[in-house]
């Protein structure tokens, strides 16, 4: 465990002076865009992975489709014939004792 950093924790305790209900809007829309967009798409395999990267997706078989555990769903890569891969990020500490892929 960290220990907190105790200047952010003091600076974060008031709301600065310029601070306005147009600067919580903003913060609420770049939270829901940005938090926790990525565990969505890990599924059923967060509690070891930290995030999955691949080489392209299509917009209708994207990344969430690698764990979604759905036999008739998969990821398609948007590149043209080639190299493509998927990389799993993996968690401190994890051992994997199986890994399936299904080409």
């Amino acid at each position: 465990i960290m220990e907190p950093d105790v200047a952010a924790v003091e600076r974060l305790r008031f709301v600065p002076p310029t601070w306005s209900y147009e600067c919580d809007e903003d913060l609420v829309h770049f939270l829901y865009d940005h938090i926790g967009k990525e565990d969505e798409n890990l599924g059923s395999i967060k509690q070891y992975v930290d995030s999955i990267d691949v080489s392209s997706y299509t917009e209708e078989f994207n990344v969430s489709y690698l764990t979604d555990n759905h036999e008739d769903t998969y990821w398609e890569s948007d590149g043209s014939q080639g190299q493509h891969w998927v990389r799993l990020n993996m968690k401190k500490g994890t051992i994997i004792k199986k890994l399936f892929l299904t080409v």
